[in-house]
């Protein structure tokens, strides 16, 4: 009985993990998603529409990535319809009871105002 609650658990966590990309709307809006440098942002104007926040989440025996959790991030800010996220901050989260280490990135989706 056990066995079986912990199979449909680790079905649901699964399902939950893919859901997201699966969705061609979603995976098309992130795609376009932008991480500008100051820089690059320089006197153009835009709307903060929300704070976005990306994970990755790997076994004790694997390495987080930076890079996993800035397209977690990238795939919510496409969620918002964000042309790009700004202001991103990451920070290793150490150990959960979900996964063994963590990553997680955070940043302020935004629209570029138009001219």
């Amino acid at each position: 009985m056990r066995f079986t609650g912990s199979v449909l658990l680790l079905a649901v966590v699964t399902v939950g993990c893919t859901s997201a990309t699966s969705d061609p709307n979603i995976r098309r809006a992130a795609a376009n998603v932008e991480f500008p440098t100051k820089a690059e942002i320089g006197s153009r104007q835009y709307t903060i529409i929300g704070e976005v926040k990306g994970v990755d989440c790997e076994p004790t025996f694997h390495e987080t990535s930076e890079d996993r959790a800035r397209e977690s991030l990238r795939i919510e800010a496409g969620k918002l319809h964000a042309d790009a996220v700004i202001s991103v901050a990451c920070e290793p989260l150490g150990y959960g009871w979900q996964c063994g280490h963590s990553i997680e990135c955070r940043g302020d989706a935004i629209k570029w105002k138009l001219p």
